[in-house]
This record gives structure tokens, C-alpha cells and sequence, in this order.
């Protein structure tokens, strides 16, 4: 075999180990890409299920409904990847698919616990993160978007002014006008940032203005020490004025 024809055959090996080795390495990248997108779809459905089922109680139909979509959608891009499920998110995208064909009634008034209150609004805030992550990655239009975090904040502010009344009336049943001054103040500072009450909270902001009048006259808070050290010291300085003067 001639010198040119093994040159030939020498670069030809090399390219066809080159290539084969980034054949190999391409399809593991492709194989990374594709567990990599699979985990993260299954975490969003997850998610996005308990919060789902969570929120359901306080959210309106429609909004439930485009949660309940967006899981329905991740499925299928799950589904599209190939890759095995695991039996939680299965039965994640079997209910999400039964909430849309038949959608859970189950409504509840907002707690009045602090603690409860505060496991609540955990959810509402990942909800809200969720949301934007979604519509950056287009899975939800803007329109939507826009009226889903908007009920979102609307039931946030419901939230903790329902825990400010709550405290406020606990507070007059303890005969501690103090606290409940303090809680309804709250309450208002709370609704006043809001640019468009609804009629609820309009009712709610009358009540508790009325409740801040109704409390019992608060005994006068006693003079600071300081302040009556200075007026005593001012009164002797005087006296010893008149007396050396």
C-alpha cells in the first residue's frame, strides 16, 4: 500500500473516531437533557398539585381551572420525554384530570389562627412565584397570568386583614382596647394600600373604624420619668434664681 493511501486511510480513521466519539458524547448529553427536563417537569407538577389543592377552597373557578391546565400541559410534556414517572405524579395528573372534568366545590372561610394563616400565605406566595416562572417559560399567556396574581394578592390582603379583625375582637373580648387599637390600625394600614377595594373589604374597613370608636377611653399614659426629672429640675433652678437674684 502506497505512502498516499495509508495517509488517506490513517486520516480517515481519525475522522471516524472523531466522529463516533462525539456521536457517543452527543447522545449523553441528549440522555442529561432529557432526565433533566423529566425531573423538573415532575417537581412542577407536584408542586403545583398540592398548591392546587391547597388554594382550591379560596380560588374562583376559572383560575383553578388554568391550574389545573397547566398541569395537564406538563404531563404532556412528560409524557413526550419517554422517561418512567413515578407513581406520586401519576396520581397527580389522574386527579388534576378529574378536577377538570369535575371540579371540587369545597369552599372555606379563611382562618383566623395566626398559624394557619401564616401556612396559607406560604402557599399563596409560592403560587405567585410559580406563576411568573410559568409565564416566562410560556406556559400561560399574560392575560391570565395577570388575573391569576391579581386574585392571588386580592386573597393575601383578605388573609391578614381576616387575622387582624380576628386578634382586634379577641383582644376587646380580653378587655385590651390597647391591642385591638393596635390590630384594627393594622387592618386599615392594610386595606388603604389597596387601590380598588371590593365591596367585602369596604364593609370590613367601616367596621373596623366603628369598632376604633367604640373602644373604652384608654387611662392617660403616665409622664415620662425624664420629662418630669427635667421639669423638677427646672422648677428648683428657678426657685434658687429667685432666692439669689
Amino acid at each position: 500500500m502506497s505512502t498516499t493511501a495509508l495517509i488517506i486511510l490513517a486520516v480517515f480513521t481519525a475522522i471516524a473516531a472523531t466522529t463516533a466519539l462525539w456521536f457517543v458524547r452527543w447522545r449523553e448529553q441528549q440522555r442529561l437533557e432529557r432526565a433533566r427536563a423529566s425531573v423538573e417537569l415532575m417537581d412542577f407538577i407536584n408542586l403545583q398539585y398540592q398548591l392546587a389543592d391547597t388554594l382550591n377552597p379560596w380560588l374562583g373557578g376559572d383560575s383553578f381551572s388554568w391550574l389545573c391546565g397547566m398541569i395537564s400541559q406538563a404531563g404532556v410534556s412528560l409524557a413526550q420525554i419517554g422517561l418512567p414517572i413515578n407513581s406520586k405524579v401519576k396520581h397527580a395528573i389522574q386527579q388534576t384530570s378529574d378536577w377538570l372534568q369535575s371540579p371540587p366545590s369545597h369552599k372555606a372561610r379563611l382562618p383566623q389562627d395566626e398559624l394557619k394563616a401564616k401556612q396559607l400565605r406560604k402557599s399563596i406566595q409560592q403560587q405567585i412565584e410559580l406563576i411568573k416562572a410559568c409565564y416566562k417559560k410560556r406556559m400561560i399567556d399574560q392575560q391570565k397570568a395577570s388575573l391569576l396574581l391579581n386574585e392571588l394578592r386580592v386573597l393575601n390582603v383578605n388573609l391578614v386583614t381576616t387575622v387582624f379583625f380576628s386578634q382586634a375582637k379577641a383582644a376587646i373580648s380580653l378587655n385590651n382596647p390597647a391591642k385591638a387599637e393596635l390590630q384594627l390600625n393594622k387592618l386599615l394600614k392594610t386595606l388603604k394600600a389597596i387601590r380598588k377595594p371590593s365591596e367585602d373589604q369596604r364593609k370590613l374597613e367601616a367596621e373596623a373604624k366603628q369598632m376604633l370608636q367604640n373602644l373604652a377611653p384608654r387611662p392617660a399614659v403616665a409622664t415620662n420619668k425624664l420629662a418630669d426629672a427635667a421639669e423638677q429640675l427646672a422648677e428648683e433652678q428657678e426657685s434658687w434664681k429667685k432666692k439669689h437674684f
